[in-house]
């Protein structure tokens, strides 16, 4: 039995009340496995994570099944080899006896440096393992080892391009009889970015889940040659996502919510597939901790196979469904990310440094302005308010484009008040980030940019609930030439991007005490 509540399980969570021993229980602190329940008494132990989805499966078998801890207790394969970039030495990591990744054995063999993935292992029994060449391979490191990264952004040591892992043709899917989930997450909602891909590349017939339109928020699917959106699930939040399909619909599914399609979908065979971003051009940043393909349909929240995907894959990355907080983080390419290395943009470093669990969205869109944010504020923004949350944070960086676009100080501020407006109207608190210094502005430009940063120092209580002084870190205000600071004189590393993260948590956890 699964259960999703808002509180931990008691001693009275018991046999009467329909648990039996090894019952999952999810709620906004941890998750719970039921160790022994009699009437009158349960215990209740808490779980970093749950292996052995493949063994709760009724019904639909998998097909392959590719995952950063142990799916099934029958499961014999390793989980992944790694390419040491040193070197190029190559070594298998496999998993501990309780299911989950060896970081010991990963911790001997790479050190602090990262990896390159070129083979998961496929734990379905059929031997169908994701392979990748190096140039595309995924990343791993002792830090985050519980999810691989396809990292398709511009970084200093890696060129945009495709990351993904092949599928081998021996996977033969029914478009019309078939499901696939993933355990997972964008780094940006901003930039769209693909999970994975069942069918030949280019082929008319084909299954593909993420963000499949260029800046949607959105997660969806594109079955059969058809786009299926989601009606209002924001990709960056995702956790599980996948497609389930029988003749006459097929279901976009994730955590919360889902978007069925009711179109008669052909009895085409699907051969291979993908991991990661391919296929559409996208070039954006995932975190996948497992991909699951079944031979046949689950639909929806109560199906027991459904429900057991969610609740194991969600505790693969170490969250659960429902958390205390909400954060958004809105913003340019400085927020979306750009330079960092593995999607480490600064909302994501800040996961560790809140003192409150948040579920955390990056909106942060290259290139966009301070203006732009404020025009689209109620349609990017606003919807993302959580009804259920205990606090909800939104923060804004932004104002550097206008001002090389010849924007005043005076103007930004005006966009500034009407943005905090705004979103206090919602019900956000607000923090307002000053802006770094960028040597490629002109005396006139500079002189507003540091008009506008004493005006936010000076005048921020009127119109906003905290302020992030980005311009007094003295590592980001002198090191704009320092390559291990700054990627390219604008845009931070993802050291840089550290102090960001440091200073903007800081803000965040001074509001939410």
């Amino acid at each position: 039995m699964l259960a999703m509540l808002n509180r931990p399980p008691s001693a009275h969570d018991d046999i009467d009340a329909g648990y039996r021993p090894g019952s999952l229980w999810l709620c906004d602190i941890g998750a719970f496995v039921a160790l022994r329940v009699t009437s009158g008494l349960a215990v209740w132990r808490a779980r970093h994570f749950v292996p052995g989805v493949l063994d709760q499966l009724h019904g639909p078998k998998p097909l392959a099944a590719y995952g950063m801890t142990r799916l099934s207790a029958t499961a014999a394969p390793p989980c992944i080899d790694v390419v040491r970039p040193a070197d190029g030495a190559i070594a298998t990591i496999g998993f501990t006896a309780d299911g989950a990744l060896d970081r010991a054995a990963l911790a001997r063999f790479l050190g602090e440096a990262t990896g390159r993935v070129v083979r998961w292992y496929d734990q379905s029994g059929h031997g169908l393992h994701a392979i990748a060449s190096l140039a595309a391979a995924p990343t791993v490191a002792l830090g985050r080892a519980q999810a691989l990264v396809f990292d398709g952004m511009d970084t200093p040591d890696r060129p945009a391009g495709d990351r993904f892992m092949e599928i081998p043709p021996g996977l033969q899917v029914r478009l019309n009889h078939c499901s696939a989930f993933a355990c997972g997450r964008a780094a940006s909602s901003q930039t769209a970015s693909v999970f994975f891909q069942l069918g030949a590349r280019g082929a008319s017939d084909r299954i593909v889940v993420g963000g499949c339109l260029p800046g949607s928020t959105q997660i969806a699917a594109l079955i059969g040659g058809r786009l299926a959106p989601s009606s209002r699930f924001p990709i960056q939040s995702l956790r599980v996502a996948g497609v389930t399909t029988q003749p006459d619909r097929a279901h976009v599914i994730h955590d919360e919510d889902g978007f069925t399609t009711i179109t008669p979908l052909p009895a085409t065979t699907l051969t291979g597939g993908f991991i990661g971003g391919c296929d559409l051009g996208l070039s954006g940043c995932v975190e996948l901790a497992s991909v699951i393909v079944l031979d046949g349909p689950v639909f929806g929240p109560g199906d027991s196979n459904h429900d057991a995907i969610r609740a194991c894959q969600y505790t693969a990355l170490g969250i659960v469904p429902q958390t205390r907080d909400v954060y958004v983080a809105d913003g340019d390419s400085i927020t979306e990310g750009m330079g960092a290395t593995g999607g480490d943009n600064y909302p994501r470093q800040m996961e560790a440094l809140l003192t409150h669990p948040a579920r955390i969205y990056n909106c942060g869109l290259s290139g966009d302005t301070l203006a732009g944010r404020d025009r689209n504020y109620a349609h990017l923004i606003a919807p993302l308010f959580g009804l259920r949350a205990g606090r909800n944070v939104l923060s804004i960086f932004a104002g550097t484009n206008d001002l090389a676009l010849g924007a005043s100080a005076a103007s930004l501020a005006a966009h500034l008040r009407s943005y905090c407006a705004r979103a206090r109207a919602t019900g956000f608190e607000v923090i307002v980030a000053t802006t770094l210094p960028r040597p490629d502005l002109g005396p006139a430009q500079q002189r507003e940019l540091h008009a506008h940063n004493a005006f936010l120092r000076q005048e921020w209580r009127s119109f906003c609930d905290g302020v992030a002084d980005m311009e007094a870190d003295p590592d980001l205000a002198s090191r704009a030439a320092d390559p291990a600071y700054f990627a390219d004189g604008l845009h931070p590393t993802s050291l840089g991007y550290a102090h960001i993260a440091q200073i903007m948590a800081a803000a965040v956890n001074s509001l939410v005490r």
